[in-house]
């Protein structure tokens, strides 16, 4: 039986969600780009300044995982095999 990474299904899926990702990833950059942009800057607040961090984040989580799962794909699940040296080690 196939691992389920290895069906076509799941496959097709986990690209379409790193497409997904990569959209919101999209829609939270223009977020960013309007507040930035979009009015005369306001004083330094720490709220509005951690609430900039916050999205700055989400939007850099969001592009990495988008573009693993749609580049990577089922691959993020293969075997890797270790060197003898590092197999033979206790844990």
């Amino acid at each position: 039986m196939l691992p389920w990474h290895h069906k076509p299904i799941a496959k097709r899926a986990l690209r379409l969600c790193g497409a997904a990702l990569l959209g919101l990833a999209g829609g939270v950059t223009d977020r960013l780009f309007h507040r930035f942009h979009g009015h005369p800057p306001a004083p330094a607040q720490l709220a509005r300044q951690l609430s900039e961090l916050g999205l700055c984040t989400l939007d850099w989580l969001l592009l990495v995982a988008g573009m693993l799962l749609l580049v990577v794909g089922p691959g993020l699940w293969r075997q890797v095999p270790l060197p003898g040296h590092w197999a033979s080690r206790a844990a």
